[in-house]
């Protein structure tokens, strides 16, 4: 054993190559062999063999820990690891891996709702339906599938099914605060304010910090013409989020419907300051600068919408023209 060390050390002045091991080990020589599951280096004529699991550097860089794509022959095993690679965002391996699942067991809804899931990330809403709804088979007391369901419903159009599915996952687990924010926001495209208004209201009793519900509310409100309440909550949205530019936009456009002008303008600005590339804040910043008579600052922004690629509607832009007394 002395002479083995005594040969390992000796050659270290030779080395060209350096393995680090997860241990802190550090060993010096010749890679021989690498492959995905180990690695071979030759030191002073002897031939170590190390699992590249426990390896933590070669010369230098990091490995990268990831699981690796043996096919597995238990279906929980491959939801969990299906699992990780979704996390990582790697959905074309979490499918295979969900799939794989499915096919080892028939019965295990969970996998259909993740497969599921992994369809929408991929642009495949119609396998995910038809998994959500095999979910469901299986497992009829499980409210998320449902949920997602209804989401996939409720891009198509049929708000009626998504109602209906939000309202099944609510009534099997009514603590879902997410829930109600959806559901209020198809109730608001149903015109159905008051119920979209509650709905929301219900999501803050949850989370009173909730930006999707309290922008919701905020809107509900607008559009029944109770701007003090939609400014309040908007400006909640700003203290919470102080620099997301739609709160500002939000409260401006409020202000504005108030006539509040002098308010509504550092809310614009502020937008602009947070999304200079945006031609609608100016497009409306520039519509606030002609209700206040301040011709050369909409000029100004109407250059800024046109600059940015967009188009200024034309009867404001000929009422422009008309008051200014210019052309451009």
């Amino acid at each position: 054993m002395a002479l083995l060390f005594s040969l390992f050390f000796s050659c270290l002045a030779y080395a060209e190559d350096t393995v680090k091991l997860s241990s802190g080990t550090v060993i010096e020589g010749k890679i021989a062999e690498q492959n995905d599951a180990y690695l071979k280096i030759e030191v002073g004529g002897l031939m170590l063999k190390f699992e590249l699991k426990d390896i933590e550097e070669i010369n230098g860089v990091k490995l990268k820990k990831e699981p690796t794509d043996i096919e597995l022959n238990d279906a929980g095993l491959c939801v969990n690891r299906g699992k990780i690679y979704f996390n990582q965002g790697k959905y074309d391996k979490a499918l295979a891996d969900f799939s794989r699942a499915v096919k080892l067991n028939p019965q295990l809804a969970e996998a259909y709702n993740l497969r599921g899931l992994t369809y929408v990330r991929l642009q495949d809403t119609d396998n995910a339906a038809a998994d959500y709804d095999k979910a469901i088979e299986l497992d009829p007391a499980n409210p998320y599938p449902y949920l997602d369901r209804g989401l996939i419903y409720a891009r198509k159009g049929d708000l009626d099914k998504a109602m209906a599915d939000y309202n099944k996952a609510i009534s099997l687990k009514p603590d879902i605060p997410e829930a109600y924010s959806t559901r209020g926001t198809l109730h608001f495209y149903k015109k159905e304010l008051d119920e979209a208004s509650s709905d929301y209201t219900r999501a803050l009793g949850f989370n009173p910090k909730s930006t999707e519900a309290l922008m919701g509310r905020a809107l509900v409100y607008a559009y029944k013409g109770d701007l003090k309440r939609a400014i309040a909550d908007y400006s909640k949205v700003i203290e919470i989020k102080p620099d997301d530019y739609l709160g500002y936009l939000s409260r401006a456009s409020a202000y504005e419907k108030n006539e509040d002008y002098s308010l509504a303008l550092p809310d614009f600005k502020r937008a602009a300051e947070l999304n200079p590339k945006d031609p609608v804040i100016f497009s409306l910043r520039a519509n606030i600068y002609f209700k206040m008579k301040d011709y050369d600052n909409a000029w100004k922004d109407v250059y800024k919408v046109v600059g940015l690629g967009s188009k200024i509607n034309q009867s404001f832009l000929e009422e422009l023209k008309k008051e200014s007394g210019r052309d451009q």
